[in-house]
């Protein structure tokens, strides 16, 4: 039972890499700063040499493109 937990947790892993590597390189980035490397928005704006404006900017667009292809709505 364990192994299969881990199995479904493997898909799930690569179907999000998946969606993950069609985001734009700039939205990638400040995805991965909030979400994988639990940032805060000023700490990875700082981090990617960026304005606040334009990290909230990339992130909004990044995440609502990853809930497109994921097939979630609002």
């Amino acid at each position: 039972m364990v192994h299969e937990d881990i199995g479904g947790q493997q898909v799930e892993l690569s179907l999000i890499e998946g969606y993950f590597d069609q985001l734009s390189d700039p939205q990638r980035a400040v995805v991965e700063q909030i979400y994988i490397k639990d940032r805060t928005h000023e700490e990875a704006a700082a981090h990617l040499q960026i304005p606040l404006g334009t990290l909230k900017s990339r992130l909004r667009l990044g995440v609502a493109k990853l809930r497109n292809l994921i097939g979630v709505n609002e």
